[in-house]
């Protein structure tokens, strides 16, 4: 979200990419808003597939189950050909050494693979088998058989290279061409172990680079292609360099955003019957491991005058507003004083969500890359959940109270009053009691279904049954309180 001015000779860098498990010399350019990386790849020295391992000969044609534990960041190390348009089963072709497959000792080049986690693969188109493959997760177990005949071609194929090679004829080249419309770019840091992860279950793989423990850390940026599902990692030469560039890369991402605003929040109106988006833009929020490594994943979040919704991607068409992996009332929701991490850098910051739901609080917290982000991510909650206290102005919450139906409600203006529930749908409500918001002595609940009020009253302490988790009713009553206390030149 932030927006800042380019550095123009900064346009262009000499920098390594995270390609087939090593780092390669490659040059980056800003062409508008695309990145362009270009880069050369040695046939002879890139990670080379394991070839040369024979299986035992009484494996020939046998069944066989290998199981596969990989890491968050890293897929399993295989080429596959085959499927059904090929008329052929799904057959491993390479294995690249040192990855989690080859780690196993238990495959070979032409073992065919009969099912996934159970999943039978034997009538799957190779696309379809790719998928599956990679939305295994972090722990795979595949059923396999080994095909002499076909390793043989295989082998032969993979092979045969022709005349010896000059310098030249042993490269190959290619560029990767990126728009930044739709990407995020994340920076790492060398005084904590940050890595960027696509998947809570890690069942995509991507191309980031693993924590790096040279120092180096804090020189990579990765960028996050939600379209393709990946993750491009990119070492500058040093941390302050990768910090520039960073900057440059955000405010192209920002700016586009601003761009696309008006356009996201007619399809929200459409959809969500949402009347202003208050802030949207990329995240990282982190997720709990039982790892060293501090994961973080991206999100897109978009705060409107009722909700913040999240998203796995930019929702830049209609149907993708219809597809957010999570939604919450923003009266319900709690944004907890940011902190700084210190232990990170200067610039960048945490914030918590904290969400009351009929099954408790639940918390989100988020990595903001800058200062400026900072603000307005503040602002547009804050200014959301004042709005929309002004927008209801009441709302009622069933309970019991003594044993009886009642209705607990909150009012902007005159605080709370309990009704009595008729014994009829369409009867009156009774009014039981009334009291302002400055009778409030002290609140609390017991964490499973019960909240108490004191207004040391005559009632004394006031003991409500939601049947629930009151934590809606709590949060709910925090933000009237806020918008009041803001109402007046307060903050709470």
């Amino acid at each position: 979200m932030t927006v800042e001015t380019p550095i123009a000779e900064q346009q262009r860098a000499v920098v390594e990419l995270y390609i087939q498990s090593q780092w390669i010399k490659a040059t980056l350019t800003l062409d508008d808003d695309h990145l362009v990386l270009q880069y050369a790849l040695n046939k002879h020295s890139s990670p080379i597939p394991n070839e040369q391992k024979l299986p035992p000969e009484a494996l020939n044609n046998q069944k066989r189950t290998v199981k596969i534990v990989k890491a968050d960041n890293i897929g399993l190390g295989i080429s596959i050909k085959g499927g059904r348009e090929n008329r052929m089963p799904i057959i491993i072709s390479k294995i690249f050494p040192d990855m989690p497959a080859d780690q196993t000792g238990q495959l070979y080049i032409g073992d065919a693979i009969l099912a996934v986690n159970g999943k039978d693969l034997h009538h799957v188109s190779h696309e379809e088998a790719v998928q599956i493959l990679k939305k295994a997760g972090k722990e795979v177990e595949l059923q396999v058989r080994y095909l002499r005949e076909i390793s043989l071609l295989l082998k032969k194929h993979n092979s045969s290279t022709g005349p010896s090679p000059t310098n030249e004829e042993s490269n190959y080249y290619e560029t990767k061409r990126i728009s930044l419309r739709l990407c995020y770019v994340f920076r790492r840091s060398t005084s904590t172990n940050d890595l960027l992860v696509l998947s809570s279950s890690s069942s995509i793989q991507t191309d980031a680079s693993p924590f790096l423990i040279d120092g180096t850390n804090g020189s990579i940026l990765d960028l996050v292609v939600p379209s393709t599902d990946s993750i491009q990692s990119v070492r500058f030469v040093d941390e302050m360099y990768a910090r520039r560039w960073f900057f440059i890369l955000h405010a192209k991402i920002s700016r586009y955003l601003q761009e696309i605003q008006s356009t996201i929040a007619t399809h929200f109106h459409a959809v969500r019957n949402s009347k202003e988006i208050k802030a949207l833009g990329w995240l990282a929020e982190r997720i709990d491991n039982e790892s060293h490594l501090i994961s973080w994943k991206p999100k897109f979040l978009i705060v409107t005058d009722a909700e913040i919704c999240f998203f796995t991607s930019t929702p830049i068409s209609r149907q993708n507003c219809r597809e957010a992996e999570l939604i919450y009332p923003i009266l319900t929701t709690r944004l907890i004083q940011p902190n700084v991490d210190a232990t990170s850098d200067m610039d960048i910051s945490l914030i918590a969500l904290r969400v009351g739901t009929k099954f408790g609080v639940t918390s989100h917290t988020f990595r903001v890359e800058s200062k400026l982000d900072l603000d307005i991510w503040h602002q547009g909650i804050i200014q959301s959940l004042h709005n929309a206290v002004n927008t209801i102005k009441e709302i009622a919450f069933p309970c019991q109270w003594n044993k009886r139906l009642c209705k607990l409600s909150l009012h902007y203006e005159h605080g709370f009053a309990l009704y009595s529930e008729s014994e009829y749908p369409t009867g009156p409500s009774r009014l039981i009691w009334q009291e302002p918001f400055e009778k409030l002595y002290v609140s609390s609940d017991d964490n499973d279904h019960l909240l108490r009020l004191d207004f040391h009253g005559e009632e004394g302490v006031v003991e409500l049954d939601f049947g629930t988790s009151p934590k809606p009713f709590i949060f709910h009553l925090h933000a009237f309180l806020s918008a009041k206390a803001a109402r007046i030149g307060l903050t709470v």
